[in-house]
């Protein structure tokens, strides 16, 4: 089985009641199984990651979406 991980590092900035501006930053770690199989998937353009809740503020969700073959023609034979 190939696996494919995708590691994000993302800033959260939040304002703060006082006014000021509270930075936060976190590591999350996207495992995909199967990774060929998307690849040679010739209907899927994308892969969705399922949301993920903020670790500093549960009312928040991201997801990430890879492109396995690239999203331009200058990365079509590249991860984007």
């Amino acid at each position: 089985m190939q696996q494919l991980r995708l590691a994000t590092l993302p800033n959260y900035a939040s304002t703060i009641p006082d006014g000021s501006v509270r930075y936060y930053k976190f590591a999350h770690i996207w495992t995909i199984e199967n990774f060929t199989d998307f690849f040679y998937d010739q209907g899927r353009k994308f892969i969705d990651s399922t949301n993920v809740p903020f670790p500093f503020d549960s009312t928040i969700q991201f997801y990430l979406r890879a492109f396995p073959k690239g999203l331009t023609e200058q990365t079509k034979n590249y991860i984007d």
